[in-house]
């Protein structure tokens, strides 16, 4: 068996600060099985294993966050021909502040004051409601991902 000092932790390429900075940047890495890096019991340290859970509650907060959203703000569109718009399309147009006439054929979001704006996320008059549901399944996401660390 290799000495732990010979063995490289396979996470030395991942960092937290490229999690925070792209959110799919790891996303392929953290979802195909096949591809999942696998941690090293005689290379990978404690601050590895912490640094790992921060990246996987990062990104994947961050793409059910985006895939949540994408459903919400998506537009049913009839009669018009027009292909919908992928994923990873929307995340563009949220991170880079890319607003086209596409954009608001196919999603609920409007420019205003140079900003991307949600439409569902414009407060409404007595509408508690969408609040508590976000709340929920917030709480439910990070009970989730608390019984995973565990």
């Amino acid at each position: 068996m290799k000495e732990r000092t010979s063995v490289e932790c396979p996470h030395l390429d991942l960092s937290v600060e490229d999690a925070e900075e792209n959110c799919s940047k790891y996303l392929w890495l953290l979802t195909d099985l096949d591809e999942f890096p696998m941690f090293k019991p005689s290379a990978c340290t404690v601050d590895c294993k912490e640094k790992m859970l921060k990246i996987i509650d990062i990104i994947l907060f961050k793409h059910y966050k985006f895939s949540r959203d994408y459903f919400e703000d998506c537009k049913m569109v009839f009669g018009q021909g027009v292909d919908g718009m992928p994923l990873s399309e929307y995340i563009i147009c949220i991170e880079e502040n890319d607003f086209n006439e596409r954009t608001a054929l196919l999603t609920n979001l409007q420019y205003i004051n140079g900003k991307i704006v949600r439409l569902c996320e414009v407060p409404k008059e007595n509408d508690d409601t969408r609040q508590e549901e976000i709340n929920k399944t917030i709480t439910i996401f990070v009970s989730i991902l608390n019984k995973i660390k565990n």
